[in-house]
C-alpha cells in the first residue's frame, strides 16, 4: 500500500491519483461486466429475428407516396404492390374524398411474421394471428402479411389498409370517434368486389351466428370464427349506406365526425335513420320470408280441419242428392237451396251438378 505523506511531490500526488482512478474504473467495469455480456447476447440474437420480422431501415423501393419495405424474400410482392400503388392511391383517396388532404409518404412493410413487425413499433398495435393486415394511422404506416391466407389477398389487404388511413385523413382535432364496425365496413367494402362476394356468402352460410347490434357495437370481435361473420355484416350495413346515397352518403359521415358530430347524429343526418333501424332493416332483409306450412303448427292445423269438414259436408249432401233421385224429381226450390250451399265451398271441392232429367 502506498502511504500519502506531505513530504510527496506534485508529480508523485498526480501518478498517485490516476492508478486509484484506473483501480476504481476497473472495479466498476468488473462488476458490470456481467450487464454488458448479457446485453451482446439479446441484441446477438434480436437482430436475426428482426431481420426475419422484415424489418430494415432503408427501402428496397420507392414511388411517389410510398416506401416499401421487406426482406428478400417478400421483395417479388413487394414488387406486385408497387406496380399497383400509385394507381389503387388515385382511386381510393378521390372515394373516401381525402385528395385533398396531405397523406403520405406512406411506409408499406411486407413480412411473413407480421406481428413481430408490428409489435416492433411504438404504440398500440392491433395485430393478430388472423389479421391480414394493421395501418398506425398517426404514423401512416401499413403492414401486411405476406402470406394473408384464403380469405384476403395481398392487393386486397393493401387496398383495406389504404382505406384505413385515409378514412382517419377526415379526422381532425376535434373528431368524434366513428364505431369499429363502420371503418371496417368501409375498409371492406372499398377492397373490392370479390371479398366482398365472398363475405356475403359467408354470412348466408351461417345465418344462426350472426351478431346483434349490440355485440356489433360493443367488443368487436378480435379472433375466432365470428370475425368473419362481423366484417361480413359491418360490410353489408355500409353496403346499403352505399346503396341509398353513393360513396359521397359515407364521406359525409366521416367528414361530419371529424369535425366533432357525433357518429349517431352524423348517420341519421345523411340517411335518415339511425344505425340500429339499418341494422334491423339489414336483419329482415337477410332472413328469408318464413312459410307456413313449416312454421306455424296452429295455422296447418286449422287447414286440415278445414278440408275434413268440407269433406264432411260433402259426404252429407251426395246422401241428400241420393235421396232425392231416389224419391223423384226434385223441386225448383230444393235445386236452388242444394246450389246455394255449394256456392260456399271452394271451387275444387264443390261437386258437379247434375243434369236435369229429360222425358
Amino acid at each position: 500500500m502506498i502511504r500519502v505523506t506531505a513530504r510527496m511531490w506534485p508529480a508523485q500526488l498526480a501518478l498517485l491519483q490516476r492508478v486509484t482512478s484506473m483501480k476504481r474504473i476497473f472495479r466498476i467495469l468488473r462488476s458490470v461486466a456481467p450487464v454488458l455480456m448479457l446485453l451482446v447476447l439479446v441484441l446477438g440474437i434480436a437482430r436475426p429475428a428482426f431481420a426475419e420480422a422484415g424489418r430494415s431501415d432503408r427501402p428496397y423501393r420507392q414511388t411517389v407516396n410510398f416506401k416499401f419495405y421487406g426482406n428478400k424474400e417478400a421483395r417479388p410482392l413487394l414488387d406486385k404492390v408497387a406496380a399497383l400503388a400509385e394507381s389503387h392511391y388515385r382511386q381510393l383517396c378521390g372515394s373516401l374524398g381525402a385528395c385533398e388532404y396531405k397523406v403520405g409518404p406512406i411506409d408499406v412493410w411486407l413480412s411473413p411474421n407480421a406481428e413481430a413487425l408490428a409489435a416492433e413499433f411504438k404504440g398500440i398495435s392491433p395485430m393478430t394471428v388472423c389479421a391480414a393486415g394493421v395501418a398506425f394511422l398517426d404514423e401512416s404506416r401499413v403492414i401486411l402479411r405476406s402470406e394473408p391466407g384464403a380469405s384476403m389477398t395481398v392487393i386486397e389487404a393493401f387496398d383495406h389498409q389504404l382505406a384505413h388511413v385515409f378514412a382517419h385523413a377526415h379526422e381532425l382535432a376535434d373528431a368524434r370517434p366513428v364505431p369499429r364496425w363502420f371503418r371496417e365496413g368501409v375498409a371492406t367494402r372499398l377492397a373490392g368486389e370479390r371479398l366482398f362476394k365472398q363475405l356475403e356468402s359467408s354470412l348466408q352460410a351461417a345465418p344462426k351466428k350472426r351478431l346483434s347490434f349490440e355485440e356489433l357495437t360493443g367488443q368487436f370481435p378480435e379472433r375466432g370464427a365470428l370475425v368473419e361473420i362481423a366484417y361480413a355484416q359491418s360490410t353489408l350495413l355500409v353496403k346499403r349506406a352505399i346503396d341509398d346515397g353513393g360513396v359521397d352518403t359515407v364521406v359525409k359521415i366521416l367528414k361530419d365526425t371529424g369535425r366533432g358530430t357525433a357518429f349517431d347524429d352524423a348517420f341519421d343526418k345523411r340517411l335518415s335513420k339511425t344505425p340500429a333501424d339499418a341494422f334491423k332493416q339489414l336483419e329482415r332483409d337477410l332472413d328469408p320470408p318464413k312459410s307456413p306450412s313449416s312454421t306455424s303448427t296452429p295455422w296447418a292445423v286449422m287447414t286440415l280441419a278445414g278440408i275434413v269438414v268440407a269433406w264432411w259436408q260433402l259426404r252429407a249432401r251426395k246422401k241428400h242428392l241420393t235421396a232425392q233421385s231416389t224419391r223423384g224429381a226434385a223441386s225448383p226450390a230444393e235445386e236452388e237451396l242444394a246450389a246455394s250451399e255449394y256456392e260456399e265451398l271452394p271451387p275444387e271441392l264443390a261437386p258437379e251438378k247434375a243434369e236435369p232429367k229429360r222425358d
